[in-house]
């Protein structure tokens, strides 16, 4: 048999490393199957040692992660993506035709300021000049009142990237304001005092404001029409990933595109699916989010095309045998006690190929 083994992200180990384990663990019990490992990421810590490989079999690919980027300051609300932006630009200055970034949530990587941060660091090193510069490295909370005088020439930002393909691959669809944003998710994972998080909102606001006095940032809204409604609906459509990063990535004339699906097209996923015979999938829990847009529900979407049966092995499922069954998985394996460690939920795959395995 042919066996696809997709590790998911969330591990406190490294996808690669969970889907080698993973294998090993199968061929324990089925040592004439061929395991084909397959990590895959979603954008957040992690993505580029995922696509380390397929960096190396394209050399006009370049990856990297907001995870990677430092935030200047142990504070959430006070964190800058300053170095993000610098990391872009340097990107742009060697041979690479395709730029990915993965955008990870804001707690991995420390920073909600609506990626004002990024802005000044892509500004420095292109040499665009930044008026309002304080205000916009004083983090989230620094932004009130910010105006579009303040922010770099986006245009001339967005002629440096140049012909370059930038693509925000991100983990989190939110947007940047709202009951659904950046500084409500925050509120509610109770990362930050509601308090604290209102007044993010309203300075998040004033940054949204102030870039969609470049034009085009918002686009035009048919439904809600002209005038100050209009204004707010398309503003608050506009991505909040990545502490929100992705808003001026946007502005910038970014690809936004979900890290999973970017990983898994250059992977060649689809491909792998339809030469096994069995797809096996390895994450720490299947909860709302992973059936929704995880990993779970990419691989039973492909799967279910190719009619490939997908077990799932996890530490712990909220998930329903209707859900997970009408997503394309036959069958979900669930650690005894419910533990997400990894040892814990890798001991469970011999179990799993003795089952599967002919």
């Amino acid at each position: 048999m042919r066996i696809l083994l997709v590790a998911g992200s969330g591990w406190r180990a490294a996808a690669p490393q969970v889907a080698d384990a993973a294998a090993e663990a199968w061929r324990s019990v089925g040592p004439d199957d061929v395991v084909v490992p397959q990590p895959l990421a979603d954008g957040g810590p992690g993505f580029v040692e995922v696509a380390r490989p397929l960096m190396a079999a394209d050399p006009g690919l370049l990856v990297l992660e907001t995870a990677l980027a430092p935030a200047g300051a142990t504070d959430l609300a006070a964190g800058t993506s300053l170095e993000l932006g610098r990391m872009l630009g340097a990107a742009i200055a060697t041979d690479a035709r395709t730029i990915a970034l993965g955008i990870g949530l804001a707690s991995s990587h420390g920073w909600a300021d609506g990626g004002a941060g990024l802005l000044v660091g892509l500004a420095d090193v292109v040499g665009v000049p930044v008026p309002g510069r304080e205000r916009l490295l004083a983090g989230g909370l620094g932004l009130g009142g910010v105006r579009a005088q303040d922010l770099p020439d986006v245009a001339r930002l967005r002629r440096a990237l140049g012909a370059r393909d930038v693509v925000g691959a991100y983990r989190s669809s939110d947007p940047v304001l709202g009951l659904a944003g950046l500084a409500a998710g925050l509120a509610d994972a109770r990362t930050l005092d509601a308090a604290v998080a209102q007044e993010l909102e309203r300075n998040l606001g004033d940054l949204a404001h102030a870039l969609a006095a470049h034009a085009g940032l918002a686009g035009r809204d048919l439904l809600a029409g002209p005038g100050t409604a209009g204004s707010v609906r398309t503003l608050g459509a506009l991505p909040g990933a990545g502490g929100g990063a992705a808003l001026v990535l946007h502005a910038l004339g970014a690809r936004l595109v979900p890290g999973l699906r970017l990983v898994a097209d250059r992977a060649g996923l689809g491909a792998a699916v339809d030469a096994s015979d069995v797809v096996v999938v390895v994450v720490p829990a299947v909860d709302g989010g992973e059936m929704h847009d995880g990993t779970v529900a990419l691989v039973g979407e492909v799967a279910l095309g190719a009619a490939v049966p997908v077990v799932v092995v996890t530490g712990h499922c909220v998930a329903g045998r209707r859900e997970w069954a009408a997503a394309g998985i036959s069958a979900v394996y669930e650690e005894p006690r419910r533990s997400a460690a990894v040892s814990d939920v890798l001991g469970v795959v011999p179990r799993v190929a003795r089952t599967w395995s002919r």
